[in-house]
């Protein structure tokens, strides 16, 4: 039969503060279709999210402390090295640039805008000390690209002998390759100059082996001019490699000069081999002068007799004059009673004189009146 339960047409009293369960069951709730469109709505919203996270994380990956890559901050130290291939060389200045080359051409810079000459001294011996040794060739290969200026010159000059005084075998090897001209010229030499001060006998070997004669010359009149009161004997070898020239005959002479300033009889030994006449007198002349320090009356005896009359007998004369007669003016006044007479006499006569009036002036007048009446 029919029920007999009223129906609420609004939620019955609560008893007891309690809701009545049975009102919520008739109450009306949201359809099917409502449902799925609040889901789409927050997966659509959770799908922008991660979009947006993509994206903050993309960004962050394309800066290099903060800033966008490719920015260059050319106030700032170099960044850790990293080189480009050589075929970007054409690009622009930030993009064709490793951070040491923008580094070097900002000190470049720096140093050419200093007017004082002592400050721009420090600043260039600075920026030659902070170099490594691993890292000249670097910068000499990057050097031209700075321009032909003569601070680019004394800059490379510097950094090429310092790396020969470091390791000679090295930078002859790089000068070696540069392309004939001025810059290799100066190259070999400033090379050999500074490897006969670290290392003599390699030096001396790769002077002597290089391919032209003309830089063969050369680095070896650099390396025997660096040798000369080190080593003279090996100067004079390094001498007679060498092609007849002013240059060579001006060193065989100074190391001659050495060479009897420390062992004047083996001196004068290789000088009486000299075949060229002319160079031989000179040679001998300059031995026995520089061999009057030592012994005064040996190398008298070798300019007296061994020394054709002439103008290389007489300097030879009037330098054993003036360094005998300050240590034993007596003696070296009576080795010039016993020159014959000739033009060179007086000279000697004058000099003797001279030297010993600086120590006894009263003696030396008197041998002076004596041999001018004598005369």
């Amino acid at each position: 039969m029919p029920s007999t339960r009223p129906r609420w047409t609004t939620p019955p009293p609560s008893h007891n503060g309690v809701k009545n369960m049975a009102s919520q069951r008739q109450e009306p709730t949201a359809g099917p279709r409502s449902a799925r469109g609040l889901e789409l709505g927050l997966c659509a919203s959770l799908l922008v999210l991660l979009v947006l996270g993509l994206m903050h994380a993309w960004v962050g990956t394309k800066t290099v402390g903060g800033t966008p890559e490719g920015t260059s901050f050319p106030d700032v130290a170099p960044m850790p090295q990293r080189e480009e291939p050589e075929a970007n060389f054409g690009r622009q200045w930030v993009r064709d640039k490793s951070p040491r080359e923008v580094f070097l051409q900002n000190a470049v810079t720096a140093i050419q805008a200093e007017e004082d000459p002592d400050k721009r001294e420090a600043m260039l011996a600075a920026l030659v000390a902070q170099h490594a040794v691993t890292d000249i060739q670097f910068t000499l290969d990057k050097l031209p690209r700075l321009g032909q200026s003569d601070l680019a010159a004394d800059l490379g000059q510097r950094l090429l002998r310092r790396w020969a005084a470091s390791d000679g075998h090295a930078a002859a090897a790089w000068a070696v390759q540069l392309p004939a001209g001025p810059m290799r010229e100066a190259a070999l030499s400033d090379v050999a100059i500074e490897w006969a001060n670290s290392g003599l006998s390699d030096a001396a070997t790769w002077a002597c082996q290089l391919p032209s004669p003309t830089e063969r010359d050369a680095a070896a009149l650099a390396v025997a001019n660096e040798a000369v009161r080190s080593d003279p004997v090996e100067a004079l070898g390094l001498a007679a490699e060498m092609s007849a020239n002013p240059q060579r005959d001006q060193l065989i002479r100074h190391a001659a000069m050495e060479w009897a300033a420390q062992d004047g009889d083996a001196a004068a030994s290789w000088a009486r081999q000299i075949t060229d006449p002319s160079l031989r007198d000179q040679v001998l002349a300059d031995v026995a002068t520089a061999w009057s320090d030592r012994d005064p009356v040996s190398a008298a005896g070798l300019a007296a007799t061994e020394i054709p009359a002439g103008r290389p007998q007489s300097d030879a004369v009037v330098g054993i004059i003036e360094r005998w007669a300050q240590q034993q003016p007596e003696q070296a006044a009576d080795w010039v009673e016993k020159f014959p007479a000739s033009e060179l006499k007086p000279t000697a006569v004058a000099n003797v004189a001279a030297m010993w009036s600086l120590s006894d002036p009263e003696k030396a007048k008197q041998w002076l009146d004596r041999m001018t009446t004598g005369q």
